[in-house]
């Protein structure tokens, strides 16, 4: 949920939004304003400015996509508590790769 003081109104971000889940077990911010949070359908990582957000879970490298309670940032490092165990990174670290190899049948 965002509330915006000029307008006084709430905007609330959910699965209508396009999340994959609407239970947040944790949050932290990077150094970029984005929000990380841990969710039972694995991490998101959000913009509040641009409302624009990505998804990351097992198809990712993720153990698991069910993140606990917890999550904090140290050194530009983020750690998110999950069902497998503490999961950290480092968020200027990931790369996204664009390129969808071509599928052969052999």
């Amino acid at each position: 949920v965002n509330y915006n003081s000029e307008m006084k109104e709430l905007k609330r971000y959910d699965s209508d939004f396009g999340f994959p889940n609407e239970l947040i077990s944790s949050i932290t911010e990077d150094g970029f304003g984005n929000l990380w949070l841990g969710t039972n359908f694995g991490i998101i990582k959000f913009n509040p400015d641009s409302e624009k957000f990505e998804t990351f879970d097992f198809h990712d490298g993720l153990p698991n996509n069910e993140m606990n309670m917890g999550s904090f940032i140290q050194n530009g490092i983020i750690h998110i508590s999950s069902m497998n165990g503490l999961l950290y990174f480092n968020p200027e670290k990931i790369i996204k790769n664009s390129h969808i190899p071509p599928v052969v049948v052999t």
